[in-house]
């Protein structure tokens, strides 16, 4: 449908960053010290979380990346902010 120009794509810019860290809390410690290189599987490992507005509301997915293989060894998502 994006060819025949019936849907197209659209940004919302809010002009507010949500990644702003709180000037309450101390500053987060960069504990890989943007070394993101390993020797052995297994020992440094590396994780993410976002979010993506979709049609039905956000999803929030999370990774977990191996800095040994590169490889992605875990991948969870939720609909929800609320833990457990």
């Amino acid at each position: 449908m994006a060819r025949t120009g019936t849907v197209r794509a659209t940004a919302v810019d809010t002009g507010r960053s949500r990644n702003a860290q709180d000037a309450d809390q101390p500053p987060i410690p960069d504990l890989v010290r943007r070394d993101f290189t390993a020797t052995v599987p297994g020992t440094k490992m590396v994780g993410d979380i976002t979010y993506v507005p979709t049609w039905e509301g956000w999803v929030y997915p999370a990774t977990v990346i191996d800095c040994y293989s590169k490889k992605v060894i875990l991948t969870r998502w939720t609909t929800t902010t609320r833990h457990p």
